[in-house]
């Protein structure tokens, strides 16, 4: 089914609820979507009396990328995981989340980036992690910068970077 939105955003796609007397009902849905024609790709998704969870693709032209997951899990129940900071699939509570954007690509201008990012909750440990390249010029002028890292609340936390830069072959 298509749907238009103040006649800019349209959302083409399969909708469907799951409603059972003395149950709550699940929505499931698969559509993609566009803003002022321009197309960003696709998400399919489910939300039940536990939780929210999405994946999906987004791009806009040839210039970004990414491919997107998302949890949010408002009660625990049997068989509800969620993945933890160490990739992990846990058993979730109430209150756990894990929103990320991997194989994230920018191409712009002669400028190139890519990367990842996650922030969640999982077993009582809030985290962050992300890694990112970055690449400026071409030929013998240019170079790259690689920084990732990684925190909790559990007190760890990792950070590293490396770069280069090619001036005529210095």
């Amino acid at each position: 089914a298509i749907r238009t939105i103040a006649g800019v955003v349209k959302i083409d796609g399969n909708f469907s609820i799951d409603y059972r007397d003395g149950q709550f009902p699940t929505l499931a849905f698969d559509a993609t979507g566009s803003v002022a024609g321009y197309d960003f790709g696709r998400v399919t998704g489910v939300v039940d009396r536990n939780q929210v969870k999405i994946t999906g693709t987004i791009a806009v032209g040839g210039v970004f990328s990414a491919q997107l997951t998302g949890q949010v899990v408002w009660a625990a129940g049997s068989g509800i995981t969620i993945v933890n900071r160490d990739g992990q699939t846990v058993p979730a509570a109430a209150g756990d989340f894990r929103v990320g954007a991997d194989n994230i690509s920018i191409n712009l201008g002669g400028f190139s980036a890519g990367g990842s990012v996650v922030v969640g909750r999982a077993s009582g440990v809030a985290y962050a992690r992300f890694n990112a390249s970055f690449a400026i010029g071409s030929a013998n002028i240019g170079g790259n910068l690689s920084v990732s890292g990684d925190l909790g609340t559990d007190g760890n936390f990792r950070f590293a970077g490396s770069g280069n830069l090619n001036l005529v072959g210095f």
